[in-house]
């Protein structure tokens, strides 16, 4: 404890307001609450400093104490009563002298009024501390804030209105779920709506049904689609902004949920209430349920309509948010029309939107895309970063979501480099354990698991949870789940030998030729052509001329938007089909084929594929050179530059005969038909290692 007896009672007074004020203090404020004129006060701190006990803190106008243990000894001196008299006395000083600036002392006036929080100041305190959060809310400061309306609910309590107590809980809410905090954003809105149900507030209840979106956790999903049933039920149709909003939000749970047909029905009224709201943020949340409800396949001009209207609301109310999601979907529509390039490009504009956001949800999302448009562009290292990036970010904050959407980023990117046991055990499928209920949580989480399960040679337990999905045929799925639902199910179901759910699912994706695979809801993956899935499946039930048509125009759409892994995996399944036809020249197109797939796959870091192009070449009798002799290689490789016969003899000193004679033999081993061919084989070859 630090003794003020041997400085003068004017001085020790001095100093126990200046600690109470904090270690560094205001002389005005300091003066303000003693009563004495700032001149006065320098004077008598100057007894104080001669001690060693204060000093000047960066000009005349501030001093702090030389030590914290010296400020924190005067505190001790102080009865409980003192220093809350005090407290409110410095934060009234505060307030007075900086009315003008209100706002640059807000958490300063939050933390003194928290300080003399005890009967009658109980209410202006909690107001205090309300402002403070709500500015910490302005700044994207969403831990800050929940803490302080957390604050402001503890000490107002019973001094604050009902209504002031319902808004508070509302704020805590929302600061709650955007730094991620689900269970606690709730729990804060059922306590607001049980306020907002006793005052005859429904617009209060409306805003709690708002807070909080939609995810993958059912218990969650049935929370909110109470919440937005009730307030619908509370509303007055003489609200038409207040419907619209939760309308929306019923329509998103919904989807979340699987019941469409109350969605699709929830999605109808949005036109007409947005129309009659008038309000740009009631008409901004339109668009998010409605492309929810056109998630699947059949809805991407839909959804990029919507992404133009969201980015027309993004910018009337400058809200970065909105316009960076307008272009995510974008990149999401371009994904499925295996526009890789302007996906790209969008994802460059959601960056530059975000660029200076703080809001979780949102960096989140940009982070997901990035390892999504990464993934395509079989840049797996870069992919998996920016996934685990994305992952920590949002896991850190408590919200499940972001392993479950890790979890499935991460399977898509070792489809192609490989599974090992380190990340089963990551999941959590340790050997002897079963499977986690997180993995089999719905059909395309279970489905993916399984085929996962049976690359870590698991075949029972990935046969127990693939039978634990019933007949392919009775297979239900969310729209913006359709597509990898249907590819995750051939390629789980062909691992699994279950013939007639590959043909199930065949016809299935049949219907979706020409589309890539992507998500509608978010842009999370991508996984290729249909065509590449179509031709697995076709070749896997013997039909292999039709495997190896859809596998060939797959190659070639992969060739052009650059989706390089996918090609390899083309190319490989290409292989695989003629090795299984065994006709005149398919095993020429074997050891082509696997020498262009063995090329890639080492370059791009895709072991799995380099593993079975080896195994095909040793099955074919060749080395990965394609059958072709080193000459005959060198003859290729100028058929390729465009030298005619005569020119190639030229240059490799031969006669054009011979030159001739090794075009032949070129094009009766790889099974060609023109010299064009060779030229697109070799360019093929040379692009995977460029």
């Amino acid at each position: 404890m630090t003794s003020l007896s041997t400085l003068s009672t004017e001085c020790a007074e001095l100093l126990r307001v200046a600690a109470v004020i904090g270690r560094s203090f205001d002389i005005d404020v300091l003066a303000t609450v003693v009563d004495r004129a700032p001149l006065e006060c320098l004077d008598l701190l100057g007894e104080a400093g001669r001690l060693s006990l204060v000093e000047p803190d960066g000009g005349p106008g501030r001093h702090r104490f030389v030590e914290t243990t010296v400020q924190g000894g005067v505190l001790h001196g102080l009865a409980a009563s003192d220093r809350v008299r005090l407290h409110a006395r410095v934060a009234e000083a505060i307030g007075t002298i900086h009315a003008d600036q209100i706002d640059a002392h807000l958490f300063e006036l939050a933390a003194h009024w928290s300080a003399a929080a005890v009967g009658d100041y109980r209410q202006p305190a909690a107001r205090w501390v309300v402002r403070a959060a709500e500015a910490a809310m302005g700044t994207s400061a969403y831990a800050d804030a929940a803490r302080l309306f957390r604050r402001a609910l503890d000490i107002g309590g019973s001094a604050l209105s009902t209504s002031e107590q319902c808004r508070a809980l509302l704020g805590l809410a929302t600061a709650s779920y955007r730094s991620s905090e689900v269970d606690a954003a709730l729990g804060a809105c059922c306590e607001a709506v049980a306020l907002a149900e006793r005052i005859g507030r429904p617009d209060l209840q409306a805003e709690a049904a708002t807070v909080v979106e939609p995810m993958l956790l059912p218990e969650v999903n049935m929370q909110l689609r109470r919440l937005c049933e009730a307030a619908l039920k509370a509303l007055p149709e003489t609200e038409p902004g207040l419907r619209a909003r939760v309308t929306a939000r019923l329509a998103d749970v919904c989807h979340y949920l699987g019941d469409l047909a109350s969605a699709h029905a929830a999605c109808d009224q949005l036109l007409d209430l947005g129309r009659r709201s008038g309000d740009p943020r009631a008409v901004a949340i339109g668009p998010h349920a409605q492309q929810l409800d056109v998630s699947g396949p059949d809805g991407v001009e839909a959804r990029e309509l919507l992404a133009d209207q969201l980015l027309c609301v993004g910018r009337e109310l400058a809200d970065p948010t909105e316009t960076a999601a307008a272009h995510l979907w974008l990149v999401d529509v371009a994904l499925q029309r295996g526009d890789i390039a302007r996906a790209g490009r969008e994802l460059q504009s959601a960056l530059l939107a975000g660029t200076d956001s703080t809001d979780v949800i949102t960096n989140w999302q940009l982070l997901r895309a990035q390892s999504t448009q990464a993934q395509a562009q079989a840049r797996y290292d870069n992919a998996s970063r920016f996934a685990d990036d994305a992952a920590a970010l949002l896991t850190a904050t408590g919200n499940p979501l972001g392993r479950l959407i890790w979890e499935g980023q991460q399977i898509n990117i070792r489809y192609h480099v490989g599974f090992d046991a380190a990340f089963g055990t990551t999941l959590g499928l340790r050997d002897g354990a079963p499977v986690p209920p997180s993995l089999v949580a719905s059909p395309i989480q279970t489905l993916a698991t399984v085929v996962l399960l049976t690359s870590l040679d698991r075949r029972g337990d990935a046969a127990a949870a693939y039978r634990s999905l019933g007949p392919a045929a009775d297979w239900t799925t969310t729209p913006h789940a359709e597509l990898f639902s249907w590819v995750f199910g051939i390629l789980a179901a062909i691992e699994l030998d279950e013939r007639e759910d590959v043909l199930v699912l065949r016809r299935r994706l049949e219907r979706h030729r020409g589309s890539h695979i992507a998500s509608g809801a978010g842009c999370i993956a991508y996984f290729g052509p249909a065509e590449l899935w179509l031709g697995i499946a076709a070749g896997y039930l013997g039909a292999h001329d039709e495997a190896i048509a859809d596998l060939e125009h797959s190659a070639t759409l992969c060739t052009a938007n650059g989706a390089a892994g996918f090609l390899a995996q083309a190319q490989l399944e290409l292989a695989r089909v003629h090795a299984a036809r065994g006709g005149p020249g398919d095993m020429a197109r074997v050891r082509a084929l696997s020498a262009a797939v063995l090329e890639r796959a080492d370059l791009l870091g895709m072991p799995p594929l380099a593993a079975v192009a080896r195994a095909l070449l040793g099955r074919a009798g060749s080395a990965p050179a394609g059958g072709l002799t080193r000459r005959e290689r060198e003859v290729a490789e100028l058929v390729a530059d465009g030298l005619t016969n005569r020119a190639i003899a030229q240059r490799l000193y031969l006669s054009e005969r011979t030159a001739a004679n090794h075009v032949q033999h070129i094009l009766n081993k790889l099974a060609l038909a023109n010299r064009s061919q060779i030229a697109s084989l070799v360019s093929s070859q040379r692009s995977s290692t460029a």
